[in-house]
């Protein structure tokens, strides 16, 4: 502002005193913008800011799950040209209007109306990681889209795929970001503390590992370090052909004696500089691989394949706009894209259906597995003893295994329904078993 110049902005207290309302204003100035002073108030990172939020408002419900009423609540304060945090808004109110027990936080940058942290998951999600929790896998993409952080948590289902269980969308460089991932994820499900049997992360949260650990009560906690040590393990293969089969044989022991018989024939055998940087870097974390690959070994499991598939799913279903709305809009489909599965893989269950029950029952289970692909996934919540499925006007109750349901059809048939179906779908247990014949 410079003498003279005739712009003004007069604002006085709202009824409510829970605001500054703008009574009288100029706003044409006798000078240009002063550039410094331009980039300081408009900083890039308002971006995902709204100036209409009272600060009170956002410290308050900053880092809790929200209600439908609270973003209510904060799209009625939403009102001016700047629609970057309303749109994201108008996305959380359609996840809970679909999804009313979904979880979902808000967290914004203290003493401002910047949202700097997303979380949620959908109630389906939920459920799966209830039902499978021994094994939780970390994607985090970093400068996503050049101007979001990503961070998804993975849970193995009973066919041995990656799910996503939890995602969080940040402001670029958020710290913490895993900590705070797990803290809410453990809030939605309590249950899930103390029955997670590993979890393996990017090398870039190695430092939060310890914290993590600790929150989950998990028996291992690792990064992803092993392609680390692929790698340089690579840069000396062609130094010495027997470096990698002895390499193998290391990472293979489930007992710790037979890791360290391994670790002496790799320091009697071994090229002396790649010893050293093992002996530097990774012996110090002997128990941690013995533990995680005696788990791994035993389900048959390649983490660092299914985190790459996972991304590969993530970046093909995620649209090119770099807003926070888009890419919540995005996750929130993926989720329920894959609660509800693909049908190219039916084919192999209903094969051993077929196998087991004979041709004609197979045909019907094919035709009830078909229904549950189009209308059997709706109404779906866990109940105390199992879960529900409201197929148009009726509830149909299931037990907590998944093989029995209330419906005239599983009366009948003794036979899987469309209700089971649609439950294992949702919660990523096998289509085919032996106890649903």
């Amino acid at each position: 502002h410079e003498a003279g110049c005739p712009a003004f902005i007069i604002v006085k207290l709202s009824p409510l005193r829970d605001r500054l309302v703008v009574t009288e204003c100029q706003l044409t100035h006798s000078h240009p913008a002063c550039p410094i002073e331009f980039a300081y108030y408009f900083r890039p990172g308002r971006l995902l800011a709204n100036t209409c939020l009272p600060v009170r408002t956002t410290n308050k419900i900053s880092k809790q799950f929200l209600v439908l009423a609270d973003v209510h609540r904060l799209l009625s304060y939403c009102k001016d040209r700047d629609h970057s945090v309303i749109d994201a808004l108008r996305v959380l109110q359609g996840l809970f209007h679909k999804d009313p027990e979904a979880k979902v936080k808000l967290v914004f940058m203290e003493n401002q109306a910047v949202v700097e942290t997303v979380f949620f998951l959908t109630s389906r999600t939920r459920a799966l990681l209830r039902r499978f929790p021994r094994l939780l896998l970390v994607d985090r993409l970093p400068g996503l889209q050049g101007a979001l952080d990503l961070l998804a948590v993975l849970c193995v289902d009973g066919a041995g795929r990656a799910r996503q269980a939890a995602c969080c969308v940040a402001r670029p460089g958020t710290p913490s970001l895993l900590r705070f991932a797990l803290a809410s994820l453990l809030q939605s499900a309590p249950d899930v503390k103390g029955r997670v049997r590993c979890l393996t992360a990017g090398p870039e949260v190695t430092a939060q590992l310890p914290a993590v650990r600790q929150l989950l009560r998990a028996r291992a906690c690792r990064s992803a370090a092993r392609r680390a040590q692929s790698a340089g393990a690579g840069r000396r293969r062609r130094e010495d052909p027997g470096l990698w089969p002895r390499l193998c044989r290391w990472w293979a022991p489930r007992r710790r004696a037979a890791y360290a018989e391994a670790l002496v024939e790799l320091r009697a055998h071994g090229p002396a500089a790649f010893v050293d940087y093992f002996e530097r870097n990774w012996a110090s974390r002997r128990d941690m691989w013995v533990r995680f690959r005696a788990f791994e070994a035993a389900r048959d499991l390649d983490a660092c394949a299914l985190v790459r598939g996972h991304r590969r799913r993530l970046l093909r279903r995620l649209s090119p706009s770099r807003s926070m709305a888009q890419c919540l809009r995005d996750l929130v489909a993926m989720q329920w894209a894959d609660a509800s599965g693909e049908k190219e893989a039916d084919w192999e269950p209903l094969a051993k259906f077929r196998a087991a029950c004979g041709p004609e029952l197979a045909d019907l289970v094919a035709e009830e597995l078909s229904f549950a692909r189009q209308h059997g996934t709706r109404g779906f919540h866990v109940t105390g003893a199992g879960f529900a499925l409201k197929d148009g006007t009726s509830d149909f109750f299931l037990d907590g295994a998944l093989t029995r349901c209330s419906c005239s059809i599983h009366a009948a048939r003794h036979l899987p329904c469309r209700h089971l179906f649609a439950a294992r779908l949702l919660t990523g247990a096998a289509l085919f078993h032996v106890d649903l014949l």
